[in-house]
Order: structure tokens, then C-alpha cells, then sequence
């Protein structure tokens, strides 16, 4: 298993490695969490971008955690383009009703309109459903230009929800069978339009990052507790030793017997 695993896992210099989301409001206000072994738990899913830069794909928040520590190296798992698809889910809004909607809509009239009636997104928009608990749905027709990477409108929007607000993906209750959580109330619910992978990684050479959270890049597998030691990644040997760390460390899993699949492309390599 290890001849097919290693060459998808590997170490790159943090500065190689680009987030595709603006940083949350929440980054900062809680230390970096570490588990009792103080390790990396799973390696960053990236894709190569061009000129040895990388776009990461999940975990910007704890990305950019690790780079204001002081680490200057991470362990990655580089996933195939052809094999990555962009989710976007409905998410839940909490503290942003109707009439913040209506305000923000109304301070940008040449960026965003709210469309009363049952007619088609006109060329050069995006269309945002949204629906309230206590007013129902409104569909909003956002501007898109030429630009790459997020539109501008709808940075607008979300700036707007998290000033007044939050917003936090909708649970499946269908998968959550038998399982107790607590969330705070929903006022509504918002979906967006489809976005592709080069919509993704154009946002990264134009500066016009995404919200965090909005988007969802799921690769065809993952490869999971990879319980790479912060130890190493602090000291000042180099990368290429670093390397040799990782390959070791995975041989040692697969001869120990410790490397599990999963159904669904899923490798344990820790269990």
C-alpha cells in the first residue's frame, strides 16, 4: 500500500501553499488545538496550481494557525484535479433576517437586486435563494464580471452576515440518526449557485478569496491520521529530512498493521 500512498503524501514550505478562503472572524480568538501527542493529526489536502504553488483545499483556518507558530513545513496530500468536485451546500443563517437583506441589497443597487418574480438569472448574474423563517423566500441576482475568483457582490453579502450575524452549514438530520447536538436557532437559510475548481483556484492569483466555509472541495480520497510530530516540523533540520521522516513513518504504519481502508476512499493511517 505504501508504494501507492507516498508519492500523494509529501512535505511542502507553507509558503508554497495558498488558502482559497478569507480568514474566518473566529481565527485567533482560541488557541491552536493539539492533541495530548501534540501532532499534525491529518495531512493538508492541496492541489498543484502552477509554478510550485499549491491551492489548499480544506483546513485554512488551522493552516494559517501553523504558519503564525512558526512552522515552515507541512505534511500534504496532493489530489488529482480530475478527481476533486466543489460542494456547495445549503448553509444556515443565524441573526441575518430579511430586512439585513434588504439593507444590504439596497446599499450596492448596481452590484445586487432582489428579484420578486419567477424569471431567469439575467446574462451576467448569479442568483442567491434565499429563505427566512418568518418571510419567506427571496431570490437576489448578484453581478458577475469578468474578474476571477469571488465576485465582489458576494463578498458583500457574506461581509454583511457576518457582520450582523453568522452563518454555519445545515445538518442532514437523515445522517444524524440518534445523535444529540445543540445549534443555534436558524432565521433562514441561503444556497448559491454552482462554482467550479478553476472558479476555486483563480481566487488565489487574483486575491479575491471566498468566505470561509462556503465552498467545499471534496478529493475522491483522503488520507487521515497521518499524527505527524510538531517536534520535527519545529526543528531546524531540512525539508528533505523531514521527508525521510514522513516515509519512515508511513513504512512503520503499514508494517505494524496499522493502515486501514474504508469504503469510500478513506485511508487510516493511524487506527
Amino acid at each position: 500500500m505504501s508504494a501507492g500512498l507516498i508519492p500523494d503524501i509529501t512535505l511542502l514550505s507553507c509558503h508554497r501553499v495558498y488558502p482559497y478562503e478569507w480568514p474566518s472572524r473566529e481565527a485567533g480568538r482560541f488557541p491552536v488545538q493539539r492533541t495530548p501527542y501534540d501532532v499534525i493529526r491529518h495531512p493538508f489536502p492541496v492541489m498543484h496550481l502552477e509554478q510550485d504553488r499549491y491551492l489548499l483545499l480544506d483546513g485554512s483556518e488551522m493552516f494559517r494557525q501553523m504558519v503564525d507558530m512558526g512552522i515552515q513545513h507541512l505534511p500534504v496530500q496532493i489530489c488529482d484535479c480530475e478527481h476533486l468536485r466543489v460542494l456547495d451546500e445549503p448553509l444556515g443563517l443565524v441573526g441575518f433576517g430579511l430586512e439585513d437583506l434588504t439593507e444590504i441589497v439596497a446599499g450596492f443597487p448596481d452590484q445586487m437586486a432582489v428579484c420578486d418574480d419567477g424569471s431567469s438569472p439575467p446574462v451576467g448574474t448569479l442568483e442567491l435563494q434565499f429563505s427566512f423563517e418568518k418571510a419567506g423566500s427571496k431570490r437576489v441576482f448578484l453581478r458577475q464580471t469578468n474578474c476571477t475568483g469571488c465576485p465582489e457582490a458576494l463578498q458583500h453579502v457574506f461581509h454583511a452576515i457576518e457582520r450582523k450575524g453568522r452563518y454555519m452549514p445545515v445538518r442532514c438530520e437523515t445522517l444524524w440518526t440518534g445523535v444529540v447536538y445543540k445549534a443555534a436557532p436558524l432565521t433562514g437559510t441561503v444556497t448559491l449557485p454552482s462554482f467550479s475548481l478553476d472558479d476555486v483556484a483563480t481566487a488565489v492569483a487574483s486575491g479575491r478569496l471566498y468566505p470561509p466555509h462556503v465552498l467545499r472541495v471534496q478529493p475522491a480520497s483522503r488520507v487521515l491520521s497521518i499524527d505527524f510530530p510538531l517536534s520535527v516540523l519545529r526543528s531546524n533540520t531540512s525539508i528533505e529530512e523531514k521527508g525521510l521522516f514522513l516515509r519512515d513513518l508511513i513504512a512503520y504504519r503499514e508494517s505494524s498493521h496499522r493502515i486501514t481502508y474504508f469504503t469510500g476512499h478513506v485511508y487510516l493511517l493511524n487506527r
